[in-house]
């Protein structure tokens, strides 16, 4: 089988990245949409206080927290579908409008299913989201017509519909116990915006807990 040249690769992520949508204000989710997957592992990591929880390895109550942030989010856009995908998880439920589901035993990883789904899909792909911020899976999926979002972006959404006090403009005036690499990440993420999402207290407010 030939080798990819990694210049071709680059370019292909490179594109991809830009295929993301903006969602820069709660106006900017597309209207449109009939179905929703999240990819829950990626997601798992972009929260503070949800990482710290993984690390200390509370995953189930890490995949407990998404799913409700997930269906308070939906409460409010009312999507016919929304899917929350782990790779492996014992807790598949329904929260909400929001479908817990684990790609295993049937698939390896969620990203093997939601290719597969988007093949199954692909005639509706122009009215599916997956959130996640793969950008191999994401190259994957944007050939198969789905729109992207990725994982940042989606929880600063849910900030915008379900907390829209804890949005602040001047990025340099956030938390000071996030580390060093998350704030880098999140003000790359923020710059043209210069805006700062208290994603931690959101964890707090909707799933009613102390982290």
């Amino acid at each position: 089988m030939p080798t990819v040249p990694r210049t071709f690769k680059r370019e292909l992520l490179n594109e991809t990245q830009q295929a993301y949508l903006s969602i820069i204000s709660k106006q900017d989710w597309p209207s449109n949409i009939e179905q929703v997957y999240l990819d829950g592992n990626n997601m798992m990591f972009v929260i503070d206080s949800l990482r710290r929880l993984c690390l200390n390895r509370h995953g189930k109550k890490t995949e407990q927290i998404i799913g409700q942030i997930a269906s308070a989010w939906n409460e409010k856009l009312q999507i016919p579908h929304v899917n929350l995908i782990y790779d492996s998880t014992k807790q598949v439920e329904t929260i909400g409008t929001v479908n817990i589901q684990s790609a295993q035993p049937k698939y390896k990883t969620t990203d093997d299913m939601l290719v597969d789904l988007a093949k199954q899909n692909h005639g509706k792909n122009e009215h599916t989201i997956v959130v996640t911020a793969d950008r191999a899976l994401a190259a994957q999926l944007k050939n198969e017509g789905c729109q992207l979002v990725k994982s940042y972006h989606w929880f600063a959404h849910c900030v915008m519909l379900l907390t829209p006090d804890l949005i602040k403009q001047d990025p340099t005036e956030s938390n000071t116990s996030v580390d060093t690499t998350t704030k880098t990440r999140r003000r790359h993420d923020n710059k043209k915006e210069k805006i700062h999402y208290d994603f931690d207290e959101l964890v707090k407010r909707v799933a009613n807990i102390d982290i």
